[in-house]
């Protein structure tokens, strides 16, 4: 939220159980741009904010790997 987006987004998410998280921000070619987290976290909600002022205008895919599960979504950057 909110989407699009211009300088920076916050990404809300809810864990059904604790796990390793991988969330990643990828080019619209599928190029790596940035890891917004990696690592254990607890069951719930949870909040990231992506700062991409230094990204160029256009869409980018939000990947998230969670308990063997993963979720894609298009984030647009507006300048």
């Amino acid at each position: 939220f909110p989407n699009p987006f211009n300088p920076s987004t916050n990404i809300n998410y809810h864990l059904d159980m604790d796990g390793k998280i991988d969330l990643s921000i990828y080019s619209i070619n599928g190029q790596h741009i940035t890891t917004l987290f990696n690592g254990m976290q607890t069951i719930g909600n949870h909040e990231i904010l992506w700062d991409a002022s230094d990204c160029a205008t256009g869409i980018y895919l939000l990947n998230l790997k969670a308990n063997n599960q993963i979720y894609n979504k298009k984030l647009m950057l507006i300048k």
